[in-house]
């Protein structure tokens, strides 16, 4: 636990050094260029937290992609004088809902039962009845036919089942407060001082800052990553695995077809045939036609 936890704030502190390190002179120019790679959606025969929260991620980028790239569409029409009736896509924000919502959705269930664990134990089995309880009657949710303490949610690219026996091993992770003290406690300046600091100076264990869930703190920065997505113009590049033996000369169709699902591209093409596809600047129209007005 210790050297998990070392490492992982170690890795935060490198994140923050470079960005400060490239971030420019405050008050500066606020124009950027950012890259944003994130893994695909992922469906294992298990799947627990880390594949929720990441396939969660890939449900805010698709409804963010949806916006722009659909949305949009639909003003260009409308700009144009077309009529677009037939144009539309499915809405993903009910599965949002139900995963990261503030009240009554999966992490927030989450980091409550995480909290009760500390003075009761709750068990996959236990966590998964929650869910059951509170969100069975979503239509982005069901129970899993195998297994009591699995769940299911229909994701846009399919519906996946996860497992939640270690749901809250993982959401708490604790450090305990003597080896976080010790740690802390190892220097007094320097970079592990950083890395553990003191909550408030007030000394004894107590002196260190509770650790927030892990579920809480990605929920927090992938709201800051939202913010940051809504205030830019993207572009898109959709990259597609040929097979999973990293072999060349080889594509598997089976795999390249469901990755062309899962990343959305073949709503998009479907969405863009049910439009107009075909797009020519005025001034190319005007020197391919010319001869016939």
């Amino acid at each position: 636990a210790a050297v998990k936890h070392a490492y992982g704030r170690l890795f935060d502190w490198v994140v923050a050094r470079v960005n400060h390190a490239h971030g420019g002179a405050e008050g500066g120019a606020a124009a950027f260029i950012g890259i944003l790679d994130i893994f695909g959606f992922e469906i294992f025969e298990d799947n627990s937290l880390e594949q929720l929260c990441i396939n969660y991620t890939n449900e805010v980028l698709q409804k963010q992609f949806n916006e722009h790239v659909f949305v949009r569409e639909r003003e260009l029409y409308a700009r144009e004088g077309l009529e677009c009736g037939s144009v539309s896509f499915a809405d993903n924000g009910g599965v949002l809902d139900l995963i990261g919502a503030k009240k009554a959705s999966l992490l927030a269930l989450l980091e409550e039962q995480t909290l009760l664990s500390s003075k009761r134990s709750v068990d996959g089995a236990q966590l998964a009845s929650v869910f059951h309880r509170a969100l069975g009657e979503h239509p982005a949710y069901a129970k899993c036919r195998f297994g009591a303490a699995g769940f299911v949610v229909k994701h846009f690219a399919g519906d996946v089942s996860y497992v939640a026996d270690e749901f809250i091993a993982k959401n708490s992770d604790p450090l305990s407060p003597e080896l976080e003290f010790a740690l802390g406690g190892a220097a007094p300046t320097g970079l592990v001082a950083a890395l553990f600091p003191r909550a408030g100076g007030g000394g004894g264990h107590r002196g260190f800052a509770a650790a927030s869930s892990v579920s809480s703190k990605f929920r927090k920065q992938l709201g800051a990553l939202r913010v940051a997505l809504d205030a830019t113009e993207p572009h898109y590049v959709k990259t597609i695995k040929p097979n999973g033996a990293f072999a060349a000369d080889c594509a598997s169709r089976p795999m390249i077809a469901e990755q062309l699902m899962y990343s959305g591209t073949l709503e998009a093409v479907r969405i863009r045939r049910s439009g107009y596809p075909v797009r020519l600047p005025f001034d190319r129209l005007l020197s391919d036609y010319s001869e016939l007005a």
